[in-house]
């Protein structure tokens, strides 16, 4: 077995794409990537790891002020975006609402109706109302302008997913409303 040179910031990455095959994909600070947690999060790196956080990179999630420490295992390349919002903004109608804190079983938190003129309505999973409210929809994002949507300070970042049969919500970290025709 031969002696292996030092590590420089260039053979560490070597050795961490040979010691994690995974992620054939080698980063740098600045790039845009997923990582998982509860779900797949698009994210910037901020730094690669070394020392004790060797064979990690530091992300930071889009839209948090927040960093965390993730295994480069868990970090892809960001993918294609997701095809345009339609411009009328999401399907009105039931978005079921679940929690992902354990991917393995998720939490049914219940649903938001999405009525027309901006309006919504929020059950809980017995189908009880819990309150009413208004929004407004403009560049992929959901405002949400009164009652429990705003009072929670739940996010509103709108995706089309499926060829256009599923619309999502991304309400909180690993937080989702659903809505899909199939």
């Amino acid at each position: 077995m031969r002696n292996l040179l030092p590590l420089s910031a260039l053979t560490l990455t070597v050795a961490a794409a040979i010691a994690f095959p995974a992620a054939a994909q080698t980063w740098k600070a600045g790039d845009q990537v997923q990582y998982f947690e509860s779900g797949w999060w698009n994210a910037v790196v901020v730094e690669i790891g070394t020392g004790d956080h060797a064979g990690q990179v530091l992300v930071k999630p889009d839209g948090y002020t927040q960093v965390k420490w993730s295994v480069i295992k868990n970090v892809r390349a960001r993918p294609a975006p997701p095809a345009a919002a339609p411009a009328s903004g999401p399907r009105l109608g039931d978005y079921s609402i679940m929690s992902y804190g354990n991917p393995s079983n998720p939490l049914r938190l219940g649903k938001i109706t999405l009525a027309p003129g901006g309006a919504y309505r929020f059950y809980d999973n017995g189908n009880n109302l819990l309150g009413t409210g208004r929004y407004s929809y403009a560049a992929n994002k959901i405002t949400w302008l009164s009652g429990l949507m705003l009072t929670q300070a739940w996010g509103g970042a709108f995706e089309v997913s499926r060829e256009g049969r599923t619309h999502t919500i991304r309400l909180k970290r690993g937080t989702i409303a659903t809505n899909s025709t199939s």
